[in-house]
């Protein structure tokens, strides 16, 4: 993580990156972006739920959110404790984020090991600004 923010630092860029347990962590801020690759599959269907919404809630108004997350259809599961994972519908993200301006949703297969596959959906999506930012 030090690596990141001192990269971030020398870039001048305004970027935070954090370590933590994904699982007992908060979000006690709000972000302009709240970037998820490759991590919710890896929780039970409502850990994984939760902190979708909780990525949701702490994106400003205007800021975006990118979501990135294996999909029903993928038949490789060797990395996953088989109690402990939850793969997406294929338009579930889209769902999820009703109500947000969509600027890309991309639904993508990979060959796995063993002659598998994973099948992945991102999205990337911008949060609707509240009706007296617009106005302003």
């Amino acid at each position: 993580m030090a690596r990141i923010n001192e990269d971030a630092q020398c870039e001048r860029l305004s970027v935070r990156g954090i370590q933590a347990d994904i699982e007992i962590w908060t979000i006690d801020v709000s972000y302009d972006t709240i970037v998820v690759i490759g991590l919710l599959m890896f929780f039970r269907r409502e850990t994984a739920l939760q902190l979708l919404t909780d990525i949701q809630e702490h994106v400003k108004p205007g800021g975006r959110a990118i979501v990135n997350v294996l999909i029903e259809g993928t038949t490789y599961l060797g990395m996953f404790d088989l109690d402990n994972y939850c793969l997406f519908g294929r338009t579930e993200l889209d769902e999820r984020f009703e109500g947000w301006n969509i600027l890309e949703s991309r639904y993508q297969t990979f060959l796995a090991p063993e002659n598998t596959r994973k099948d992945f959906s991102t999205l990337i999506a911008e949060k609707p600004r509240r009706k007296t930012e617009e106005n302003s």
